[in-house]
């Protein structure tokens, strides 16, 4: 019979432990982190949520009215604040009837109760013509306002 040698129990059964061990701590320390990331994001959804609760937007629609300007392919809406919150960026869209739309991005700077003018700006709809509605949203809170096409007049 030939003599081997090779690892003893005890020593194997170390080995199988400590190698055990460094695994468990590598998806010990790729779970906290994970974890981690997914509270922060999670945090930071909430705090934007709860800061924009009180946001309402609502267009004038009987002293400055949402108004089409064809030479200047441009629609006017006045928009309110009925928050405290300040919104500063807003996107408006302007849809035609024939299935073409305009993005803007405009920086509106509304404080709390306060106003601004949106200019929509591109005219993509057939030969210029009015929008059939427009949307204007705050960037910072998602926060939609449409205004229909019917309520905006031709200047």
């Amino acid at each position: 019979m030939k003599n081997q040698k090779g690892v003893s129990p005890l020593i194997a059964t170390v080995l199988l432990l400590l190698v055990c061990m460094a695994v468990g701590v590598i998806i010990w320390q790729w779970v906290t982190s994970f974890q981690g990331n997914v509270q922060t994001e999670s945090t930071k959804t909430q705090q934007k949520m709860t800061g924009c609760a009180d946001v309402s937007l609502t267009a004038d629609l009987t002293d400055i009215k949402p108004t089409w300007y064809s030479a200047l392919k441009a629609t006017k809406v006045l928009v309110k604040n009925g928050s405290g919150r300040d919104l500063n960026t807003f996107k408006v869209y302007s849809y035609y009837s024939d299935g073409n739309s305009d993005v803007n991005s405009v920086s509106l700077n509304i404080t709390g109760g306060g106003q601004a003018v949106a200019w929509t700006q591109g005219g993509a709809g057939t030969g210029g013509t009015k929008p059939t509605r427009v949307i204007v949203e705050s960037t910072e809170c998602g926060i939609k306002l449409e205004v229909p096409g019917t309520s905006i007049q031709s200047g």
